[in-house]
This record gives structure tokens, C-alpha cells and sequence, in this order.
């Protein structure tokens, strides 16, 4: 995902998401390096709101992504990125 950072500081990073399986993580990226890990609960496939992440960026554009280091089966709806 392309973001454009109005400012550099700390934001929150929460996601809508639902998984069948328990255990499941996103790790969040900015280029090679990981900026948090999302622990996403086992939603038996219903959507839910993970808890916020704060995630630490500088000001700019930049990409941000999600990858899911082992797992699979996780649907994600929408990432909201809030400043602190």
C-alpha cells in the first residue's frame, strides 16, 4: 500500500480482518524492515477489528506492506492509519 506521510511521528495501524485459523500474524514492512506484528485472534470467519499497532514512519511517500510470514487464510478487508 502507498502512503503518503504528512508527518513524521508514531500512528496507529488497525485492520478489518477474518480468519479461520488460530495463531495468525501480519508482519508490517516499509521497505526490508519490519515495523510491527499484528496478532490477529480467530474470528471463525466473521470479520473483527485487530487491536491497533503503532507503527513508527517518517515523513513522505513509502510503501507499506503486509505479509504473513507462515500462515494462510487471512482475508482482509480494509487498514485504517491513524497519527498518535
Amino acid at each position: 500500500y502507498k502512503v503518503d506521510v504528512p508527518e513524521a511521528g508514531i500512528y496507529a495501524l488497525t485492520m478489518r480482518v477474518a480468519v479461520v485459523n488460530r495463531d495468525q500474524i501480519l508482519d508490517v514492512m516499509a521497505g526490508n524492515e519490519k515495523l510491527a506484528t499484528v496478532t490477529i485472534p480467530q474470528t471463525h470467519g466473521s470479520w473483527t477489528t485487530t487491536a491497533p499497532v503503532e507503527l513508527k514512519l517518517v515523513k513522505g511517500t513509502q510503501t507499506i506492506r503486509l505479509s504473513a510470514p507462515f500462515q494462510r487464510g487471512i482475508a482482509l478487508r480494509w487498514i485504517e492509519l491513524k497519527a498518535k
